[in-house]
């Protein structure tokens, strides 16, 4: 969950600020503002955008917008409702994200008010991640805490020089940038061809790579979810829906869903990632049976490679932690956070020590 300001808008002197629900009206006034929060939105279509805020007006969504008496929007919060079975009973956690205010909103403290009314929802307990350290501070003064067995995310580097580049680039000018970035490419195919990368992965062929479905994923999941006390409640349906909403989006990028399964077509593991064209691999799924990590790293690995990737960024989920996943990776705790905030202490207890399944799909 980030939170920036942008340049405000123009209103009416004395205006008053109001937080409501997120209305079809509000569509285009929300999209503008995201493509002035995040850059990168204005590369997509605006019709996708669109598309994409006008999905946050379903029954699964209690979105909230700031708005003046003169109809101007100055923030919007995705809240998004989902069911999850908790030791046996039904509660709902909710996830929230993509907020955003402009200047004249902060100075009237409408961050605050806008997350505290989207914290004292119906909601059992509330889930965000990749939140910014402002987001972090706001969230805690209003009684949330930092999911720490959920803030471990992870860089893997693919092609060195390139990836080198990136991390170097904010210093350089943009033609040099481009000079550098050409060399590196260069460099790297050379270095692939000789297979002397030191990221080199050969290639194993005990498994079966398949194009992920809906079915597959459902039962990946029923593997996994039930050791844990707290998870989403998911059928194939819903997720031939997920499924789908990934591979027509394209406002982080081109995506990629990967099943990994044995010689007997037993699901093992599976990946979902959004690849920028930067060459950055940005993994919103990434699970394995308990003991194939070592697959699903590898198995990723060649993926992102294949599709000309410089790089895997991620976060680990609690399990990861410690294991031939994470020991492969370069960690980085704290690098953005996890948030939790719940009035129930139980969900709080299982969502602290780990034994939650949540991600930024559910």
């Amino acid at each position: 969950m980030a939170l920036k300001s942008y340049k405000s808008i123009k209103t009416k002197p004395r205006s008053k600020l109001e937080i409501r629900t997120f209305t079809k009206q509000d569509v285009d006034q929300v999209v503008k503002m995201s493509m002035i929060h995040f850059p990168e939105n204005s590369a997509i279509e605006l019709n996708q955008l669109k598309d994409n805020f006008h999905s946050n007006l379903s029954d699964s969504y209690q979105s909230l917008v700031c708005s003046s008496s003169d109809g101007v929007i100055h923030g919007y919060l995705s809240v998004q409702m989902v069911e999850f079975n908790f030791k046996g009973s039904v509660v709902t956690g909710a996830i929230l994200s993509d907020f955003m205010v402009n200047e004249k909103a902060r100075s009237a403290l409408v961050p605050m008010r806008m997350l505290q009314k989207a914290l004292n929802g119906p909601q059992d307990f509330s889930f965000s991640e990749d939140a910014v350290q402002a987001s972090r501070l706001l969230w805690c003064k209003l009684g949330g805490q930092i999911a720490f067995p959920y803030s471990t995310y992870y860089t893997i580097p693919l092609r060195l020089l390139s990836f080198s580049i990136q991390m170097a680039g904010k210093n350089l000018s943009p033609r040099l940038k481009k000079i550098a970035g050409t060399a590196a490419k260069k460099a790297d195919k050379i270095m692939e061809t000789f297979k002397v990368s030191p990221f080199y992965v050969p290639p194993r062929k005990e498994l079966s790579v398949r194009k992920l479905n809906s079915q597959q994923l459902h039962e990946g999941l029923r593997s996994i979810i039930t050791n844990h006390d707290l998870f989403p409640s998911v059928n194939s349906a819903s997720l031939g829906s997920f499924l789908n909403l990934i591979r027509n989006e394209r406002q982080y990028g081109k995506p990629e869903g990967v099943a990994l399964c044995d010689s007997e077509g037993k699901t093992i593991g599976w990946f979902i990632y959004y690849q920028s064209d930067s060459g950055r691999c940005n993994v919103i799924h990434a699970e394995s049976l308990p003991g194939k990590e070592e697959e699903l790293y590898i198995s990723l690995k060649i993926n992102a490679l294949s599709k000309g990737a410089v790089n895997i960024t991620g976060r680990l989920s609690p399990r990861q932690v410690g294991s031939s996943f994470s020991e492969q990776t370069i960690s980085r705790p704290g690098g953005k956070w996890a948030l939790v905030h719940s009035k129930n202490p139980e969900i709080l207890h299982t969502i602290q020590t780990g034994k939650a399944f949540l991600t930024r799909c559910w």
